[in-house]
């Protein structure tokens, strides 16, 4: 996504003036403090709700309140940049 979706015009000229990026990595949480990934599980579980990755998970800033929630169905960079975009124009409000 970060490399094949996320760069194309279509997706980045919308992303960037509504999104701010965090991320949530799944990869090696276990090898963290006991602590570090007990707050990870919290994260995990409020906002995505399941292990599978990758995940994407729109919240608003302000509330928290999730805006929308997206499972990548495939690896085709030009369905995953649609749906991208169309994700992006209703959070936009077009």
């Amino acid at each position: 996504m970060e490399e094949q979706v996320f760069p194309k015009s279509a997706v980045a000229d919308l992303m960037e003036p509504l999104i701010v990026e965090a991320r949530l990595h799944a990869e090696n949480q276990r090898k963290r403090s006991p602590e570090e990934y007990a707050r990870f599980v919290e994260l995990r579980d409020e906002h995505v709700g399941t292990e599978a990755i990758p995940q994407y998970v729109f919240l608003d800033p302000e509330s928290g309140e999730q805006l929308a929630y997206y499972t990548p169905p495939g690896p085709d960079p030009d369905a995953l940049a649609a749906d991208f975009v169309r994700i992006l124009q209703q959070l936009a409000g077009n």
